[in-house]
């Protein structure tokens, strides 16, 4: 399937590094490229941006280039040890050599991995409306229980744990695509521009490092919760810088997402609207609404597209660490939830434990 690989890395430097890959055995494949440095994770993007060069040749359809701007304290030293392996492929790209290379070779030296500290991420990214600040409320509450059963919930990245409630909204802030700057979740922070966006992930991306380093030995499960993954991460760039937060300290993930119907979700979105007091609001507007339209608009299209939403997270994660869940609440009254709260109290055998 990715035998004979065609492609070119055009351009590796201190500006720029760009290049295009295609695989005559899976043309309608999705590539995901990642930029490394020494093995350590930079960023990664989808290798779409349309090649008028390689149409021209007759590749594909010519969606098939990726694009980098090296990141701030790159110096040219590391420019030998930049690696760019297409996902899930074997297939890499490294400096200096303009073709696609097969996946490197482990040393033959007998040297121990070093295991990252968790074994796994259960990552719940909504969708919104769907309980989520209920279980955000209840990590809070059972923070030090979920402590002692391995599984850690870090404060860090929860802008208002102080106050128990373990919405890690900082994990989408950082992560939102640099053209939604200014947005809600940005506001607050004082974000106001790129640079402040890159201050903000550098100061994030070591606290949350200090932190995890301090988390009780026993812990070997990662706990995070924000719905705005679901709302504010739209691209696949988006996803994954999520990802390459998470990825120095986390094996493996498990995203879980709930998926309510649409109708009810806009119903609910609306209902809360109002009682905020928003009265002029369209939460499905005409796309794209006319000049003169003067509701304000709330939701796209996009905010609806459970199908675009799941492939961006799968493009990402892979398709085994998706955990798709349809939201019905009939299905907790006296039932699931009760058999959790069962189940709780049977493991904490009578203690004063979780609630």
């Amino acid at each position: 399937m990715f035998e004979g690989a065609q492609g070119s890395l055009d351009r590796c430097d201190l500006e720029l590094i760009a290049g295009w890959i295609w695989f005559p055995g899976a043309p309608g494949r999705t590539n995901v490229v990642e930029l490394r440095c020494g093995g350590v994770l930079l960023a990664s993007c989808v290798a779409d941006r349309y090649r008028q060069d390689v149409a021209d040749a007759r590749v594909g359809d010519g969606c098939c280039g990726f694009r980098f701007e090296p990141p701030a304290g790159l110096s040219a030293a590391d420019l030998p040890r930049i690696e760019l392996p297409v996902v899930g492929t074997g297939v890499r790209f490294v400096h200096g050599v303009w073709g696609p290379q097969p996946a490197a070779r482990p040393e033959r030296r007998s040297r121990r991995r070093r295991a990252k500290r968790f074994k796994t991420c259960i990552l719940h990214i909504g969708a919104e409306k769907t309980g989520s600040s209920t279980l955000q409320a209840f990590l809070g509450v059972n923070r030090a229980a979920l402590a002692g059963r391995g599984v850690f919930v870090p404060q860090t990245l929860a802008p208002h744990a102080a106050d128990g409630v373990f919405n890690h909204s900082h994990l989408a802030a950082q992560a939102v695509d640099e053209k939604l700057l200014g947005e809600d979740l940005h506001a607050p922070l004082g974000i106001d521009g790129p640079a402040a966006l890159d201050a903000f992930r550098s100061g994030l991306a070591a606290g949350l490092a200090a932190e995890l380093k301090g988390a009780p030995g026993g812990c070997e499960t990662l706990l995070v919760s924000n719905e705005h993954c679901h709302s504010r991460l739209l691209s696949t760039q988006a996803v994954a810088r999520v990802k390459a937060l998470l990825d120095p300290h986390c094996e493996s993930y498990r995203v879980i997402v709930y998926l309510r119907a649409q109708h009810e979700l806009a119903m609910s979105l609306y209902g809360m609207m109002l009682l905020l007091g928003c009265v002029n609001i369209d939460l499905l507007p005409p796309m794209p609404p006319p000049p003169d339209y003067a509701r304000m608009v709330y939701a796209s299209r996009a905010y609806f597209d459970y199908a675009a939403l799941l492939e961006r997270w799968t493009v990402v994660f892979g398709r085994e660490a998706m955990r798709p869940r349809l939201f019905e609440r009939g299905a907790f009254a006296g039932g699931a939830r009760l058999r959790v709260a069962r189940r709780l109290e049977d493991n904490e055998g009578g203690r004063n434990g979780a609630t």
